[in-house]
């Protein structure tokens, strides 16, 4: 069946605007359009995308051209939609069905249930919980940064639209600052710079820093520049909130103590689970992407005990956490994107923002230097250690398969 060029490049965009809202890559939500558009007859198409909007055109029967743009307001991360969104795509290349099924299929996909309130509300615990232990925090630190992430998690609930997103995250970062000091007030909390350090979690773009700067180096460098200006409005919108009520509170807000490793891996395993639950990992996937935490994360340890440097450190947890999806990826057939963005999560350099851009808005400029050196340094590794990886493992991949196709041949 033929099919007009604006209904086919209407069921492509959908795809596309929904694989974005999910958290996707750029690169993923370009190729998903093309290979959809190609799978019902377009003859030539070319899309743009950066994080706010979409841009294609196509064309039919070398006559019919047809351009659709598509604005995205709304970015978050939602790995079980976004593995179903990739399927889906699969799918449509291989059999390709009829617009009218893959429409129910987005709309059914649209309409999945998430985890229930209650086990969100736990994920926001634990990773928030063991994020302040993580740092340094004591138990009591762990568990008021685990409450004031509840309140924090139930205003991030609401409807964005409400808010201007400057306004939204502002607002949230003086909930989370206003009720973690109170936690040190009451006497729950030992140590506000722990509690806020893993309250903050929740709502920090460290990881959108690493994602940008690697889109920069993979060549889409306005989609990285969007995104890291994105993420640098809100980490001031972050840092404002808790200062103010950091400032009320009195003296001076860091981080200084040394964890013992095991604390460290320990943390990192729940740290690593309750991500994976906000951002709507699959049950079956949830012990695998949880254990790999830990498993980057020591890989991270090791090499900064053997080296001291941040950089070759996340360097070589992100290669760890690369290679790990992309072999998981290919036994479960899902996308590496699933399992990477938790394991990662653990050295994503979310405090060192934050602290980075508190130092600037109090004026402890050295301090702010300090932050910035480290936080350039811990984005980058992530960068360069995926990208690296998944250069290095595609090569390999390739290698295998060329080997293993030629003796299945001779044979």
């Amino acid at each position: 069946m033929e099919y007009k060029a604006e209904e086919i490049l209407d069921v492509a965009m959908e795809i596309g605007v929904n694989l974005l809202q999910c958290g996707a890559e750029i690169r993923r939500v370009e190729d998903t359009i093309t290979y959809i558009c190609k799978a019902y007859g377009a003859s030539s198409v070319d899309v743009f995308a950066i994080p706010s909007l979409i841009i294609s055109t196509i064309e039919v029967e070398g006559e019919t051209y047809t351009t659709k743009v598509k604005r995205n307001l709304d970015i978050s991360i939602d790995l079980f939609r976004l593995e179903k969104y990739n399927k889906l795509s699969r799918k449509i290349c291989k059999e390709k069905p009829s617009l009218k099924e893959v429409k129910e299929e987005v709309n059914i996909i649209r309409n999945l249930k998430d985890y229930n309130t209650i086990l969100l509300y736990l994920g926001a615990i634990l990773a928030t919980g063991g994020f302040a232990i993580f740092f340094g925090g004591t138990i009591r630190d762990g568990i008021a940064a685990g409450l004031v992430s509840v309140l924090m998690f139930t205003f991030l609930r609401l409807q964005k639209k409400t808010f201007n997103q400057f306004v939204h995250t502002l607002i949230c970062a003086l909930i989370g600052g206003f009720f973690s000091v109170v936690a040190c007030w009451i006497g729950l909390a030992e140590n506000l710079s722990y509690v806020m350090s893993g309250a903050i979690m929740i709502v920090i773009p460290g990881l959108a820093i690493g994602t940008s700067i690697r889109d920069i180096m993979s060549n889409d460098i306005l989609s990285g520049s969007v995104r890291l200006f994105q993420a640098i409005v809100s980490s001031m919108a972050i840092a404002a909130g808790f200062s103010l009520f950091a400032q009320i509170y009195g003296g001076e807000v860091i981080m200084d103590k040394t964890v013992e490793w095991w604390i460290v891996l320990l943390t990192s395993l729940f740290a690593t689970l309750g991500f994976a639950i906000i951002w709507n990992n699959k049950y079956k996937h949830l012990l695998i992407v949880s254990i790999g935490g830990v498993v980057c994360c020591a890989a991270y340890l090791f090499t900064q005990m053997l080296t001291n440097d941040i950089f070759i450190s996340v360097m070589v947890g992100s290669m760890v956490a690369t290679i790990m999806s992309e072999i998981l990826a290919r036994i479960l057939k899902s996308p590496a994107t699933v399992f990477l963005i938790p394991t990662i999560i653990p050295f994503v350099p979310g405090a060192m923002l934050f602290f980075m851009m508190y130092n600037l808005i109090n004026g402890n400029m050295q301090l702010f230097y300090e932050n910035f050196s480290g936080l350039g340094l811990a984005s980058l590794g992530i960068a360069v250690g995926i990208i690296l990886a998944s250069v290095i493992f595609q090569i390999i991949f390739k290698l295998i398969t060329k080997i293993t196709s030629k003796f299945s041949y001779t044979k």
